[in-house]
């Protein structure tokens, strides 16, 4: 029932959905004309509708805690949002809104962790964090190698079906097993260095909605592994700090 889009899980495809709603927060932004608002209103209402049809807790946990920061930042900087801009986001919440109400019964299963599919998801994961410190004892300064999260898990405990073998849902926690100390550090240093061009600037839109985005993604890698262990992931982080980038040059 779940979304998947072209993606192979529908995680991936909220995490894509997520980071598409922020671009449209940027190219609302824009907007001078009424035939641009009326174009934009497409994408919002399709966006909104179908980051609910994802059902990936993670990119609705990423949204909410991005727009936060965003409406915060706005608050501090004392920014006001374009009267445009406002229209943009009301039928996006009111899209938002409407989906929910009709599939409320799927979206409240999703936060129940007594149903069956949901106990089961939650305890591969906490159990994946027990076996970190396994994988990272192997090699912590150098890790395990860019890949082999799977594969070391297998040498540690052999015996299990494929599927139980799977890289620890958490980017940073999986980047630091498979690549040590040494590329986390290189990692967290990219990181703080993207953040600093929109710290810089954040006093403009672009800056606001660089560190937003940037939010948007450490949600989404705090709560999966694509972002890291997939090409479409992989894609999308690049992308994502591509954006950062661009619109936190000073103007």
């Amino acid at each position: 029932m779940r979304a998947y889009g072209s993606f192979p899980h529908p995680n991936i495809f909220g995490g894509f959905i997520a980071v598409g709603i922020v671009s449209l927060a940027w190219f609302v932004r824009t907007i001078k004309t009424k035939k641009q608002l009326i174009i934009s209103v497409i994408p919002v209402v399709l966006f909104s509708v179908t980051l609910i049809l994802t059902f990936s807790r993670g990119a609705w946990i990423s949204i909410i805690v991005g727009f936060l920061l965003l409406l915060s930042l706005m608050f501090v900087r004392r920014r006001a949002i374009p009267s445009h801009a406002v229209l943009a986001m009301v039928i996006g919440f009111v899209s938002l809104i409407a989906t929910s109400f009709v599939f409320y019964p799927q979206i409240f299963a999703r936060f129940e962790p007594g149903l069956r599919v949901e106990k089961i998801s939650i305890e591969e994961r906490v159990s994946q964090y027990s076996w970190f410190d396994d994988v990272f004892k192997h090699n912590p300064l150098f890790g395990v190698g860019p890949g082999a999260y799977t594969f070391a898990l297998q040498a540690i405990d052999p015996g299990k079906d494929a599927w139980a073998y799977q890289p620890i849902h958490n980017i940073f926690f999986l980047i630091l097993g498979e690549i040590g100390i040494l590329g986390f550090a290189a990692f967290l240093y990219l990181i703080l260095r993207v953040d600093q061009l929109s710290a810089k600037v954040s006093k403009q839109a672009g800056g606001m909605l660089g560190l937003t985005l940037g939010v948007v993604l450490i949600t989404l890698g705090l709560f999966d592994h694509y972002l890291w262990s997939l090409w479409p992931g992989l894609a999308l982080g690049v992308f994502g700090i591509f954006l950062i980038m661009q619109w936190s040059r000073p103007t």
